[in-house]
């Protein structure tokens, strides 16, 4: 509507701010996908660092046992410098967009105004019109402005949203003892069959295809490297974790089909204190 009133009242004038608008929406369309990109990017980066700091708050004892400061260390550099890089960069999207928005403003209002000025001085318009027209040109580019300088803002608070949509989406454990398998004369046979574990879905495997069977009273040490595995392994057969592929089974019972308060009940689980360096599974029969 207000487009159509500067036509009216300035004709040609009025192609300077559709020209505007147009520039708005090219502009947009264009940087846009940019600007998702890094919004993504920092995200991902501001949470793995936050775990990180979580991990390291929660092990600390047994990084310090197995000697992984200098590893942990080099990990925690890492994540902090991709967070602050990725940060730094939507910063500088969001204040180039901040400057192409406020200088296609500036623009339009200089040209309105000089292009405006030689109608009046041929006497095609008057003054007063050239002061309305210059009164809607605001109003046509201010929301548009200030729309275009809020979208990432509203991009970062729609992936807060989406994350809180998926965290809400999860599946609840079952409780209560009518649900699953009761256990009862537990014996302790534990079969992992071809087991994959990742933490996301842009992460690498923790676990990828692990096969090995385990037999009541025998006795049996996972070691590895930091991160290869061990510790989602165990928390996987006390139930804290279920395969993402293959199956773990409990004397012939899939762990996924039994009572998760049972199991737990059934499985003690202590932190390590010393982790070997090697990668290989040793097996005593005791």
């Amino acid at each position: 509507m207000f487009l159509i009133v500067i036509g009216i009242l300035g004709g040609p004038l009025a192609l300077i701010p559709l020209g505007m608008v147009m520039a708005f929406i090219i502009l947009g369309l264009i940087w846009i996908p940019v600007i998702n990109t890094r919004i993504l990017r920092a995200g991902k980066a501001r949470t793995d660092k936050q775990r990180i700091i979580m991990q390291t708050v929660a092990g600390r004892k047994e990084i310090k046992a197995i000697g992984g400061e200098t590893v942990w260390w080099e990990r925690f550099r890492e994540n902090s410098g991709e967070a602050v890089l990725a940060n730094y960069q939507t910063f500088l999207s969001n204040n180039l967009m901040n400057n192409l928005a406020q200088g296609l403003m500036t623009f339009s209002g200089v040209a309105v105004l000089a292009i405006g000025t030689m109608q009046v001085i041929n006497g095609e318009i008057t003054i007063g019109a050239l002061i309305a027209i210059m009164a809607l040109v605001w109003r046509v580019l201010s929301p548009l402005q200030s729309a275009f300088l809020s979208f990432s803002k509203f991009q970062q608070a729609l992936k807060a949203i989406k994350q809180i949509n998926q965290l809400m989406r999860l599946r609840n454990e079952r409780k209560g003892g009518k649900s699953g398998l009761v256990l009862s004369n537990l014996k302790g046979n534990i079969r992992i069959d071809r087991v994959s574990f990742r933490y996301g879905p842009d992460r690498d495997p923790a676990l990828l295809g692990a096969s090995f069977e385990v037999k009541a009273g025998e006795m049996i040490a996972i070691t590895g490297n930091t991160g290869s595995g061990k510790s989602t392994l165990i928390k996987m057969i006390a139930g804290m974790y279920a395969p993402q592929a293959g199956s773990i089974s409990m004397d012939n019972m899939d762990l996924r089909q039994l009572n998760a308060m049972d199991l737990r009940r059934a499985v003690a689980y202590v932190l390590s204190k010393h982790t070997c360096s090697t990668a290989q599974l040793h097996k005593t029969s005791v």
